[in-house]
């Protein structure tokens, strides 16, 4: 009796998990995917981001290449021209974003960048040991607006947050030390949540949050 109820009760199991499968499988219906690589004209390989503006335009981040600008059938490329400051200042675009004024912002290994569409020309912000009211750091490696037009940016020396009435950033979570290395200040992604809380992933000190009604920007002390 105990042999039979066993039985049964494994032949259920292995039922449910059946349909499980069935409804976790892909349909038999056939679909194709297009491939855009550099044997069909696409200039480069290695997409590091890709964004889609209020236009419809892709803007594609590709290694080595630069800013791509994808309209659907032509490409225009933006590439870093070390005799020209209002290029973009690298090649390796790391994260796309495009705020409520339609302003581009692209960030890379080599700081930020502000695209003015109409004229082609980059406006660059960068550290400046110098300045504390610049990039914390170069190295970017997300972009977050904080719904209040702010820009939180992710880099490899803690937080910088870009004000636009100011032009200028307010840092936290960084190391102010320019002579010492600044690995262990590595910010590799921010989330704002429903309630407006924005969370701050580190790569060596977990994860960081800041509750909105206690933010505010500050100068650097």
């Amino acid at each position: 009796m105990k042999i039979s109820l066993l039985r049964c009760c494994l032949l259920l199991v292995l039922f449910l998990f059946s349909e499980v499968l069935k409804a976790w499988s892909v349909p038999n219906a056939s679909f194709s995917l297009n491939h855009f690589s550099s044997f069909n004209k696409m200039p480069g390989e290695s997409v590091q981001c890709i964004y889609e503006d209020h236009l419809g335009l892709l803007w594609i981040g590709i290694e080595s290449t630069g800013l791509v600008k994808y309209d659907g059938k032509n490409y225009t490329i933006y590439q870093n021209d070390p005799e020209n400051d209002q290029s973009i200042s690298s090649n390796y675009p790391t994260k796309i974003f495009e705020d409520a004024q339609n302003t581009l912002w692209i960030a890379t290994p080599n700081g930020l960048n502000k695209l003015d569409r109409n004229t082609g020309v980059f406006h660059r912000y960068q550290f400046a040991a110098d300045d504390a009211f610049s990039l914390s750091s170069n190295g970017i490696n997300d972009i977050l607006p904080d719904g209040q037009g702010r820009l939180w940016l992710a880099t490899t020396n803690g937080v910088s947050v870009y004000v636009p009435e100011e032009d200028r950033f307010y840092r936290f979570l960084h190391n102010r030390d320019a002579d010492n290395p600044a690995a262990n200040n590595d910010v590799g992604d921010l989330h704002r949540d429903n309630d407006g809380n924005i969370w701050v992933g580190t790569s060596l000190h977990g994860l960081f949050r800041i509750k909105p009604e206690i933010y505010q920007p500050s100068p650097d002390s």
